[in-house]
């Protein structure tokens, strides 16, 4: 959520588009006949939790300048990205640091690392996250 805060304001007076992307997947062991159901779970689960992210934006964010497009992807998150990348006109991807385990211990989370090892394209900016 720092990103996001960050890059809202860092954009304040810029007109812009920002693409907020929840990549998903689901879990390898579950059965193909079940898959479809389970499938539609997560991707709820996914839309639902990036409606109410949007609806926290919309309370704070009343910028005529910005536009928020939402993207849950059923995907890896490094995918997710390069789809992404691929269909919109994006200039700067910004992150958040911290990984699942919100550790305190580690600076960059695994998929950060990732990110910043694959993205070759596109800039990318680093906001980091203080753990809860």
């Amino acid at each position: 959520m720092n990103a996001l805060n960050y890059a809202i304001s860092l954009y304040e007076e810029d007109k812009c588009t920002f693409y907020i992307l929840n990549a998903f997947q689901q879990d390898e062991i579950s059965t193909p006949y079940l898959g479809e159901t389970i499938y539609e779970q997560i991707k709820n689960t996914s839309e639902t939790r990036l409606k109410k992210l949007m609806d926290g934006i919309v309370l704070k964010n009343d910028n005529s300048n910005h536009h928020f497009e939402l993207i849950s992807s059923y995907n890896t998150l490094w995918e997710a990205i390069k789809q992404t990348l691929e269909n919109n006109d994006i200039s700067i991807i910004i992150i958040g640091t911290l990984g699942e385990t919100n550790s305190k211990n580690i600076l960059f989370g695994s998929n950060t690392v990732s990110i910043i090892d694959k993205i070759k394209n596109c800039q990318l900016l680093l906001v980091l996250d203080t753990p809860d």
